[in-house]
């Protein structure tokens, strides 16, 4: 086995190193610092380490990296199993700060030069039969941290360069990953108490107990492996009673100690959700969550004495994305998945860790202490309620020709909250239900989405409201309040409308141009009386657009000639901004963006760096440039549009798929930094839509590829897109902000479902 691992002198570089040569690696590492890294070699070499070398290279340099690649090439006679791309960068400053050069210095070390090592490593991974490539990305990447926005946009571009890598290069045997690390005390920490299957548990030495409804499977299960510390019993996990007796029995084998409780039963009764009864749904929840949730907290003072406790719950991905195998258990993997985050958050003091307008109830209590009745009540209101309903209206919804289906769920159903585990679990449950109904019923031409709201002022949340949980909550919100009612039904309603006829399977957190979509973008927002300027390169066609919308009745609209992609052009068209609106702006629309179709490996600089210009430099450029503007308005908002390439991986081309991930972290990014000045941040990322742009490359093959891709069954129109965008920009969405709203006809959730 052979690895490359940049940056491997100091810190989770040095780590990985240290962790590959214990596997009997032959380890080349590179860092910029001689001295260092002839240190670490001479103290690896010292520890028997033998087959590690390493070299001096700035891996932020194009022509280093190519040196580098050749020598890798000769040491490991063409071939390498692993590249660890852990060389990174971070400046810290406030965004308005950075300069062309901090920007450009960030993207060449974080992004550019894993993305170049991947395009050079190809050769020798392909040849090596078996190659892996591993990103170190950064929880920046996922969530706003106050650490750098350029930095946080390289790493969103790098969670979606590793997607794009995976899926292209899987025909070569070449898999792509990334780790996206919180704070980091280094040395790295001793490896975490945890484990896999009852197997894999053996045969690491463990001594297990299971448990399975039928005699003969225990006692198959138990003998004839060699494994003389497992032992089983008869249990049905869908019973209260049998579970008791359960625990009682494991506290006495193990003599009250716990380390790691593994729910793996599960049961799976696939049907249309129309033809579920009461008595399936029932059995389906008490299997496939109420166990769950009832064994953990029965082994809760088991783990907790044993003081390194561990939960695994065998989710499905039917939990994630919509797949057609029954909507209650994909509802109930949706719960199992938020009831492995609140577990973690709630029993983490307890070293314990856990992996993985409608009425509503909550009953706020410690999740060791909720009663068999709570948990039915919570289920029963938050969860059936809805899912039945749903049920009985489908035919009243289909016959109307256009259905909507909007649930009112919850942020506790995406992140912890210290409000009650098993709300949590319905909520989560809920926003899978979501993607279910809108996957299996859009060929009833019947839509479903989520409205996830924060805290919001209501006589349900009032009790939990005192001065120090605001305190709290304004702490954690960028906007530095909690919601308004009519902030949530905005949203609510805005879903509900034909404007969003192209908006399915997605939940929306309520938490704090001359072609493509921005001529739709441009009569949306002068459909709403504001007055807008737009550029584009082409002067004739902007000419013609301005002349057609002043024709409409629009005589607010003006326009100027801006190449986007250069930064002189950038600050002249801001220049122009300022001065015909008075030093303020309501509105910036980050709209520009170019793409070139090609495999990865045949990239060359400048196609990276005009795509990298384009579609995310001119965007951060201009969002500097109009921070002023947009300040001094007292309101100000911004739309990136992105695309779907930058949420899963699609074949157009892994850069401009970088970028766009890289751009809707910086909504995110944006978002929280910004919030102080009043101005929001959020991105729409559309699928394939009826534009010339998109035309040439929509022959009747491809069109049918979407189609069976999008659960809607057909292309966007660019006015679906654009009503999205201008929603984005009004009042009603005051208490929107760095969220990403997929206007995809179901795409991105949809897993198995095909047209």
């Amino acid at each position: 086995m052979t690895a490359l691992v940049t940056g491997g002198t100091r810190g989770i570089g040095r780590a990985v190193v240290e962790e590959l040569l214990s596997f009997g690696a032959a380890v080349h590492t590179c860092t910029l610092d001689e001295a260092e890294l002839r240190s670490c070699v001479e103290r690896w070499k010292g520890m028997g380490y033998l087959r590690v070398t390493g070299s001096v290279y700035d891996v932020s340099s194009r022509e280093q990296r190519e040196q580098l690649m050749k020598e890798v090439a000769s040491l490991f006679s063409g071939k390498l199993n692993i590249l660890v791309n852990n060389a990174g960068t971070v400046i810290v400053k406030p965004t308005i700060e950075y300069s062309e050069e901090d920007t450009a210095h960030i993207w060449a070390t974080n992004f550019e030069s894993g993305y170049h090592l991947s395009q050079l490593s190809h050769p020798l991974l392909k040849e090596s039969g078996r190659g892996s490539i591993v990103f170190t990305s950064s929880v920046a990447g996922i969530v706003a941290v106050p650490y750098g926005t350029p930095y946080a946009a390289t790493k969103g571009a790098i969670n979606q360069l590793a997607k794009n890598l995976a899926c292209e290069w899987a025909k070569d045997n070449i898999r792509a990953n990334c780790v996206a690390p919180w704070f980091t005390m280094t040395p790295l920490v001793a490896p975490p108490c945890g484990g896999g299957g009852a197997t894999e548990l053996w045969g690491g030495g463990a001594h297990v107990h299971t448990g399975r409804s039928g005699a003969a499977v225990v006692r198959r299960a138990v003998e004839g492996d060699g494994y003389l510390r497992v032992t089983g019993s008869v249990y049905d996990v869908s019973s209260r009673e049998q579970r008791e007796q359960l625990m009682k029995e494991v506290a006495s084998l193990f003599s009250g100690k716990l380390n790691i409780p593994v729910n793996n039963a599960g049961i799976l009764i696939a049907k249309p959700t129309t033809e579920y009864t009461e008595e399936d749904t029932a059995h389906i929840w008490a299997t496939n969550f109420e166990s769950g949730y009832h064994l953990s907290q029965l082994s809760h003072p088991l783990l907790k004495e044993s003081g390194c406790g561990s939960i695994v719950f065998t989710s499905s991905v039917a939990g994630i994305v919509a797949l057609p195998y029954g909507t209650p258990y994909a509802a109930t993997k949706g719960a199992i998945n938020q009831l492995a985050k609140n577990l973690a958050c709630e029993w983490a003091k307890d070293n314990i860790r856990a992996n993985c307008k409608q009425r509503r109830t909550n009953i706020v209590k410690p999740t060791t202490e909720y009663a068999q009745e709570d948990t039915a009540h919570i289920w029963t209101t938050n969860f059936e309620s809805g899912y039945h309903l749903s049920q009985l209206s489908h035919p009243l919804l289909k016959e109307s020709g256009h259905g909507s289906i909007v649930f009112t769920s919850s942020i506790a159903g995406i992140a912890a909250l210290p409000y009650g585990t098993p709300y949590a679990a319905t909520k989560g449950a809920i926003n899978q239900l979501t993607k279910n109904l809108a996957c299996e019923w859009a060929k009833d031409h019947i839509r479903a989405n989520c409205v996830a709201p924060s805290f919001t002022r209501t006589p349900l949340a009032a009790p939990y409201l005192d001065e120090q949980t605001l305190a709290k909550v304004r702490s954690r919100t960028p906007l530095g309040r909690i919601a308004e009612p009519e902030e949530v039904s905005s949203a609510v309603a805005f879903l509900c409308l034909p404007a969003t006829s192209y908006i399915t399977g997605q939940t929306i957190t309520v938490d704090g141009g001359t072609t493509i979509n921005g001529y739709a973008v441009v009569e949306e927002l002068l459909s709403f009386g504001a007055a807008v300027h737009t550029c584009a390169r082409n002067e004739t066609e902007l000419q013609s657009c301005v002349e057609r919308w002043r024709g409409m009745g629009y005589p607010r609209v003006t326009g100027s000639v801006c190449d986007v992609s250069s930064r002189k052009q950038r600050e002249q068209l801001m220049s122009e901004v300022a001065s015909l609106y008075a030093g303020k702006l309501n509105i910036l629309i980050n709209n520009a963006g170019t793409d070139i179709t090609k495999p990865t490996t045949e990239y060359t600089k400048e196609d990276a760096a005009h795509i990298w210009a384009t579609n995310f430099e001119s965007a951060f450029h201009l969002s500097q440039l109009s921070h002023p503007l947009l300040k001094e308005s007292g309101r100000g908002s911004i739309v990136f549009v992105s695309f779907v390439a930058g949420v899963v991986a699609i074949p157009y081309g892994t850069p401009y798929a970088g970028t766009k991930g890289a751009m809707n972290q910086l909504a995110k990014n944006l978002a929280c930094e910004w919030a102080v000045d009043h101005i929001r941040a959020n991105s729409v990322a559309p699928w394939f839509t009826r534009t010339p742009l998109a035309d040439p490359s929509l022959d009747e093959q491809t069109l049918a590829k979407i189609r069976s891709r999008t659960p809607l069954g057909r292309i966007a129109e660019p006015e679906e897109v654009s009503s999205a965008v201008a929603f984005l920009c009004l009042p009603a969405a005051s208490y929107i902000t760095g969220q990403t709203i997929t206007v995809d006809g179901g795409m991105t959730i949809n897993g198995f479902f095909f047209n």
